[in-house]
């Protein structure tokens, strides 16, 4: 991929397509944008569209990804048809970096004083420009997060109270939950038809790593003693890996966790198929909205828990990176500056608001103190009486502490759960990665490699194609010389030069 890019860029250059900046003028200028999501288009968010043109003489043209975004960008980039403004995670953005495809944008930024001030958000704007820094350039804008982690958990509270249950707090209260609502017919229709528990794949089963002081990630974290424990071949991984086998062979786990798409695990909860559901912060109230969990489960009721306390006392979720997804600018746009416009606008909280939730007036009012009434999102209804299920097509900047405001306001049951997500996701005990937002040559060169190789071989374990007992040692051993301890080994070294440390790694 690399070298494809490499010639890419070398031929646009030889054939004078790499423009510098571009003037600004009065004309209605096309931006091309890709990023991952599936949020419907319809005449409603066409009026976002109108708006963003009308307003920002922005012609915004959007492709949204659904599944396999990096492979997506690839294709794209090799094909020659680069998106003027791509939204995709922190890894990806480090690695096309450094290729050459992004915008040095590092004497632009400081043009925007409320794109600064969002980027400093909880003091952080040092640490974030610092990342956002690749061979001394800034090449792109965080898109900041401020929660402490972005998982929680969902639960049918009436199939607890109809088969006299209370929400669990530890694992073995889980476990039996979970088998309870596989065995015991939760939903009354006399049928064996519902799982305990499903997710969409193994990121979202963090909540039962937690409970063994453990993620689902490539994470290394930092004990009491000094020392760093490299997760995914630790005794707690294991220990996390024998109790989901232990489950999944009891088949209180959907068996389609590790296959289905992330729709397809909405579907089960909103018709009825699982219990418990492992999630995102805003997924127990997108449930009611975009999926009619209340139309499928007239009485049903949703709770959002807590991260559960394992055997030894263990409980958290994946520490959340403040720089939760990134936004670049790709070097042949050829209107950068009205790009930087339109990111700048939507950091607003009127920008925002407006992204979020469709045009002022019929969608939602803000005073001149920023106090914003939400009028679909109490109701259902535009202020006019369309129906309305999801306006954020053209939203690629994340401000949880807007949304909040949103939410609050909103005694539905979307709005309810979406607060109480986040609310959990605030407040939750999480594990932190000692190494977040490092690279060095070799975890640039390696972690792919390993991240395909543990995500396999995690998966296997679990659905029992290996065992625990006889093939655990032969894992660690082929994940440390494929490349992983040269990549922990330099990340170690590099953050003990950088932070005065002396810290070694765990046995």
């Amino acid at each position: 991929m690399k070298k494809l890019l490499s010639v890419l860029l070398s031929v646009m250059l030889l054939a004078g397509l790499l423009p510098t900046l571009a003037a600004a003028d009065d004309d209605v200028v096309t931006v091309t944008a890709m990023w991952s999501g599936a949020r419907p288009e319809n005449e409603f968010t066409n009026e976002t569209h109108e708006y963003i043109k009308e307003t920002l003489g922005i012609d915004l043209q959007l492709t949204q990804v659904t599944e396999n975004f990096e492979q997506q960008l690839a294709l794209a980039i090799s094909g020659g048809d680069i998106p003027d403004l791509i939204w995709m995670d922190y890894d990806t953005y480090v690695t096309y970096a450094k290729e050459g495809l992004f915008y040095d944008i590092s004497d632009l930024v400081k043009n925007y004083p409320e794109l600064m001030e969002y980027v400093d958000t909880n003091g952080s704007g040092d640490y974030c420009w610092d990342r956002m820094t690749v061979d001394g350039a800034i090449y792109g804008v965080p898109t900041r997060s401020v929660n402490k982690t972005m998982y929680t958990a969902a639960i049918r509270q009436d199939w607890l109270d109809k088969l006299g249950l209370k929400v669990p707090e530890t694992l073995d209260e889980l476990t039996e939950v979970l088998r309870a609502f596989t065995e015991d017919d939760p939903d009354g229709d006399g049928q064996n038809n519902t799982y305990g528990v499903s997710c969409t794949g193994l990121d979202y089963s963090s909540v039962f790593f937690g409970a063994f002081g453990a993620t689902s990630f490539m994470d290394y974290l930092l004990n009491e003693d000094g020392t760093v424990t490299t997760n995914v071949i630790s005794d707690n991984y294991k220990a996390a890996l024998a109790y989901l086998h232990e489950i999944y062979e009891k088949g209180y786990m959907d068996p389609e966790v590790f296959t289905q798409s992330n729709s397809q695990t909405y579907e089960k909860f909103a018709t009825g198929k699982m219990g418990y559901w492992p999630c995102w912060w805003s997924h127990g109230g997108s449930v009611y909205l975009k999926y009619g969990f209340k139309d499928n489960n007239p009485e049903g009721e949703v709770t959002m828990m807590y991260p559960i306390v394992g055997p030894d006392g263990a409980s958290g979720l994946p520490a959340t990176d403040p720089i939760w997804r990134t936004v670049a600018i790709s070097y042949n746009c050829k209107n950068v500056e009205k790009v930087m416009e339109l990111i700048n606008w939507e950091i607003t909280p009127y920008g925002w608001y407006t992204v979020q939730c469709g045009l002022e007036g019929d969608y939602f009012e803000m005073d001149d103190q920023g106090n914003v009434t939400w009028y679909w999102g109490l109701t259902g209804k535009s202020r006019r009486g369309d129906d309305i299920a999801d306006m954020e097509i053209y939203k690629f900047i994340e401000n949880l502490s807007l949304q909040q405001k949103l939410y609050v306001l909103d005694n539905s049951d979307y709005g309810a759960k979406r607060t109480a997500g986040i609310a959990t996701c605030m407040t939750a005990p999480v594990y932190q990665n000692l190494f977040m937002g490092m690279y060095t040559d070799e975890y640039n060169s390696l972690n792919s490699e390993l991240k395909t190789y543990y995500t396999n071989q995690t998966v296997k374990f679990i659905m029992g194609d290996l065992d625990l007992d006889k093939d655990w040692d032969e894992y660690v051993s082929t994940y440390l010389s494929m490349g992983g301890e040269k990549v922990r080994s330099s990340l170690l070294e590099k953050y003990n030069a950088e932070h005065g440390t002396a810290y070694t790694f765990a046995k």
